[in-house]
């Protein structure tokens, strides 16, 4: 080979490329000047922004887990969807209550086909009542603790018994429920310095008095229901995701829906239909 270089007079190198390698053994053969092998020009294909962030995430599918794309795709969804709720619902989305004011809404009726109307379906009162209380002297939630109402059972005995905030006996009893958030549990708990429970007890007592006590106003009924709406509600952002799971500031998910979903139907009631029977609702 290196004496048909030296006759040709071309010279093989190492350093050169495949296709400069292959042009030369050709001439050396004696298969002509022309290059046997061309080197091909690729034109760069641009894409656009859309196409490139999507190659970036398929790509590095562990870099973007599909938990956090399902999260962007929520947030950017969210809007068009909640004004799509508002737009086929039966009330506008800021309703205004006649001597009281506007308020938002967290749920609307469901909407029965075959009937061609809105149903009103809830959980009642009662059952709503006596979980809270179960809840709060069973688990701690949120901002206040289960501790406040054992100290009030073991300081008082008479406002506030043992067995019903540590044995949870009868936990559906209305009764022993509306002892657990009475004024003088309430009172109570302000002496052992126990405000956020303290306050609790009085938000839920004056809800559920608005629900189950006769010759309260449908205004004072009505300022009852937003003021534990607005509490349930405060700090919790529902465009922001992950949303929630399980819980909701501590409390179960149907609880949590089921109180501001009573609250919600008991208010559209009195928009479109005024004063009625408080028991009517179910």
């Amino acid at each position: 080979m290196q004496r048909i270089q030296e006759q040709s007079g071309v010279f093989l190198r190492k350093s050169w490329k495949l296709s400069e390698k292959a042009n030369g053994i050709a001439k050396l053969l004696g298969m002509g000047s022309s290059e046997v092998v061309r080197k091909k020009h690729t034109v760069k294909q641009v894409f656009s922004l859309e196409e490139c962030v999507a190659r970036a995430i398929t790509s590095n599918s562990r870099i973007v887990p599909k938990s956090k794309l399902h999260c962007v795709y929520a947030a950017f969804i969210f809007e068009s969807e909640r004004k799509k709720w508002v737009d086929n619902g039966p009330f506008q989305e800021y309703t205004h209550i006649e001597n009281v004011g506007e308020t938002t809404w967290f749920s609307v009726h469901e909407y029965n086909a075959s009937r061609n109307k809105y149903e009103p379906k809830c959980r009642d009162a009662h059952h709503l009542l006596v979980n809270s209380g179960a809840k709060v002297c069973k688990d701690s939630v949120d901002n206040f603790k289960k501790e406040a109402w054992h100290n009030v059972a073991e300081q008082n005995s008479d406002i506030l018994n043992k067995s019903l905030v540590v044995d949870l006996i009868d936990k559906q009893n209305n009764a022993y429920a509306l002892k657990v958030f009475s004024f003088e549990v309430e009172n109570e708990m302000r002496k052992l310095k126990f405000y956020e429970e303290a306050k609790f007890c009085n938000i839920i007592r004056s809800w559920y008095e608005a629900e189950d006590k006769p010759g309260i106003s449908e205004i004072e009924r009505t300022n009852r229901r937003l003021r534990i709406k607005d509490y349930l509600l405060s700090g919790v952002d529902f465009e922001v995701f992950p949303a929630f799971g399980k819980y909701v500031k501590g409390f179960h998910k149907v609880w949590f829906e089921g109180i501001l979903q009573w609250i919600d139907t008991t208010l559209q009631l009195y928009v479109t239909a005024g004063s009625y029977n408080q028991r009517s609702v179910s």
